[in-house]
């Protein structure tokens, strides 16, 4: 199944996605972060994180989920790709 927008994937395969994400992420350890300062940029308001790693292996952990086989197939569309602009995750990564 190729589904092209969220309203598009029925429930059946939310539930799969849900599953598989649930066992790869209770496999990750609780993790601390600092929050802040809020950052304007644009037309929103960044809040960056320190340490960003933990949140880049959750990140990483989530798109396996969605990508494991037996869940539905999601073309990459305007996302693929995507990650955050440098200066959004700098002030975390002074720390």
């Amino acid at each position: 199944m190729v589904a092209e927008r969220t309203d598009e994937v029925d429930d059946d395969d939310v539930e799969r996605v849900v599953a598989v994400a649930r066992t790869r992420l209770a496999a990750l350890a609780p993790f601390d972060v600092e929050l802040g300062p809020a950052v304007v940029h644009g037309g929103g308001v960044l809040l960056p994180a320190s340490p960003a790693a933990p949140f880049e292996e959750l990140l990483r952990e989530l798109r396996a989920a969605v990508a494991a086989p037996g869940t539905p197939q999601r073309s990459p569309g305007r996302f693929a790709g995507w990650s955050p602009p440098p200066h959004a995750c700098a002030s975390a990564r002074r720390s």
